[in-house]
Parts: structure tokens; sequence; C-alpha cells
């Protein structure tokens, strides 16, 4: 199972209120974000917890204080751009690999050096801290 994580809302390349097979197809996939519903969004957690999805596409709001065991991959669709957050960076990343299993984290590295083009000017700092 992979959890995505994303810092602010998802981008739309379609109708919001699509299906997720027609939002992320040909991958089994749901999202939760701060625009669906509480109902939607433990729905959506229910079928990744129990394997009928195996993404979970979710913003850093969703990030924390959920338990989700199981997760054997996280992509960070996002870098910190900034200090302040790489306690959120540092939280995604432990969502896999928990209780003695292994894991893989993949942070995608956009270049650039403005922050909000790119992960440029961050990416020294980051790499101090790994």
């Amino acid at each position: 199972r992979t959890a995505a994580w994303l810092k602010g809302q998802l981008r739309r390349g379609g109708p919001s209120d699509a299906p997720p097979s027609e939002r992320f197809p040909p991958v089994l996939a749901e999202d939760i974000h701060g625009d669906r519903s509480q109902s939607q969004r433990e729905a959506a957690l229910q079928k990744f917890r129990s394997g009928t999805v195996r993404v979970l596409v979710a913003t850093d709001v969703a990030a924390r204080g959920l338990d989700i065991g199981g997760v054997e991959h996280v992509i960070n669709m996002d870098l910190p751009t900034a200090r302040e957050e790489f306690d959120s960076y540092v939280h995604r990343i432990g969502r896999t690999g928990r209780a003695g299993h292994q894991g893989l984290a993949t942070s995608l590295y956009v270049p650039g050096r403005d922050p909000k083009v790119g992960n440029g000017a961050i990416a020294k700092s980051l790499m101090a801290q790994m």
C-alpha cells in the first residue's frame, strides 16, 4: 500500500465529484482532503485500510493524527520549502516502516531557487537533516 502526501489542496484535472476510478485511472486509489466530507474521508480510509484501494492521496491536513498500519511506500509530492515544514515532512515519512517492518519513502524534487517554483533553496538543508 502506498500513501502520497501533498502540502496543499489536490491539483484537480477534472471534476472533484468524479468517481475515484476516473480521478486515478487505472490505479485503485482514494483521496482525502478538506473539500471532502468527513464521511467521504472515513470511507476512503476504510477502503485503504481494507486493501480495496492500494493508494491513498492526502493533504498535510490529513497527515496528522491518522493511524494507518501496513503502509509500504510513502511518496512526498512536495518537499518542505521552509525549515518550519520539516516536522510535517518527517511525520509523512514516518507513515511507512512501522513496528519493525521495512518501508520506502520517495520524495519528488523540483529544481529551482524560488520555493514557490522548486526546492533548490532548501535541498542542502534537507540533505544535512538526512
